[in-house]
């Protein structure tokens, strides 16, 4: 397809040639045929064609908030102008070396030429990067542009980095929540295993005794003595409950509630999972997304999964925590597990929280003892704060909701406030131990 240029210096050649043979000018009719000439040369030239688009690597690996390498070759076979080559990136992701635009010029020779530029992954997921989209422009613009895309995507996995927990093995320290000290299960034949010193139950075998401690920490002498306590064989059964609602997106689209949710969610899974317990993760708000019961390296790969594609979507139907809780009654009952709620609490979803807990206590009923329920409240309002007086607000607005802590912890359950900006996930396990 010819452009407009044509037929300008075919009007530019007429002209002047027609002028020259109607005044009889020879210098003006030898000039007229520069045009001619020209355009004659230039047609001869196509714009630059056969291309070919190749990518270093088909999948690509990066943790969040770190860079990743992306390569691709281009070849171009025939034609002389230019080529430009412009690589699609993902939304939120920021160019950090390099450049995914660049321009060429197409000689007479092949052009072959490596393109690699490093881009800042700062948000978890499956991402394509791609299609490659190429120009083609005549060298002189003769000829009209040609765009093209090519479907060589890479395939970018984003993977989020799981918050570090540590067990904490200090036999000095009372835990109050199912985080860190006891992953193990009751039930099976004691090992040699360590865990923690506790006061004795009934049950307990009398040479688990520690006579010492129990000297050291017994002030009455009616007070029930301390025994070691020590790991037992069996699985014991941890469940997951991530509210992916709404009010977690608040902040960033890179950085809020939900984010931060999702790495301790991770923590949570990867350490019960290297303690040979069996995870399970429930999605609620979200359309119920279930990971059922397992252990080992393919669970953990699973929640890994299952986490990098999950969001909170929006019109995705609502599940309040009591449905989640009764879909899951069939494998949660006679289990005796441990339940871990990760969300926000506010006056919002409060009474959904509550209904839940109690919906959790009622299904556990009939179990060996009291259900353990931990519920880490993640301060979303300390995520989305940017600079001193949203700080300043923030604060302010966490203190209005220690009410409703008070409420939740008074139901039986234990909260734990987090503010990640503050407070390291490890640290905020800490919280819930106290000193003998």
């Amino acid at each position: 397809m010819l452009t407009n240029n044509v037929w300008k210096l075919l009007g530019s050649f007429s002209t002047l040639f027609l002028t020259g043979m109607f005044f009889g000018n020879l210098p003006l009719i030898c000039f007229s045929l520069i045009p001619l000439t020209a355009l004659f040369i230039a047609l001869h030239f196509e714009e630059p064609h056969l291309v070919r688009v190749e990518r270093a690597e088909g999948k690509v690996s990066a943790w969040v908030n770190e860079t990743a390498d992306l390569k691709m070759k281009l070849e171009v076979e025939h034609g002389v102008g230019l080529v430009t080559v412009a690589d699609k990136l993902p939304e939120h992701f920021e160019l950090t070396g390099g450049n995914n635009f660049r321009v060429f010029w197409k000689g007479f020779s092949k052009l072959s030429e490596t393109l690699g530029y490093r881009v800042k992954c700062t948000k978890r997921g499956f991402y394509h990067v791609g299609p490659v989209q190429v120009e083609s422009r005549h060298s002189v613009g003769l000829g009209q542009t040609v765009i093209q895309q090519y479907p060589v995507e890479a395939e970018l996995e984003v993977r989020v980095k799981p918050l570090g927990v540590k067990r904490i093995r200090d036999p000095r320290v009372l835990s109050k929540v199912p985080m860190p000290a006891s992953a193990s299960s009751k039930l099976g034949m004691l090992t040699t295993d360590f865990r923690e010193i506790r006061q004795y139950r009934w049950g307990d075998a009398y040479r688990q005794i520690n006579w010492k401690a129990t000297a050291r920490l017994t002030s009455s002498p009616h007070a029930p003595p301390y025994i070691n306590d020590f790991e037992r064989e069996g699985k014991r059964v941890v469940w997951i409950f991530l509210d992916a609602s709404q009010h977690m997106r608040l902040g960033t689209t890179t950085e809020n509630a939900f984010e931060h949710a999702v790495q301790a969610v991770l923590g949570i899974a990867q350490f019960y999972l290297a303690r040979n317990c069996q995870v399970a993760v429930y999605v609620y708000n979200n359309g119920g997304r279930m990971i059922l019961p397992d252990s080992g390296r393919r669970q953990e790969y699973r929640v890994f999964r299952e986490m990098l594609r999950v969001e909170p979507e929006k019109g995705a139907a609502a599940e309040p925590l009591q449905k989640a809780v009764e879909k899951c009654r069939g494998h949660i009952k006679g289990a005796s597990p441990y339940f871990i709620i990760v969300t926000t609490v506010n006056r919002e979803n409060v009474r959904e929280v509550l209904n839940g807990v109690r919906q959790l206590r009622k299904t556990s009923k009939g179990t060996r003892g009291k259900p353990q329920i931990l519920i880490i409240h993640v301060s979303a309002y300390s995520v989305a704060a940017r600079g001193p007086y949203e700080n300043a607000a923030a604060v302010l607005l966490e203190m209005r909701n220690n009410a409703l802590i008070t409420l939740l912890r008074r139901s039986g359950a234990h909260v734990l406030p987090w503010n990640p900006k503050r407070q390291s996930f490890s640290r905020l396990l800490l919280a819930g131990l106290t000193q003998k």
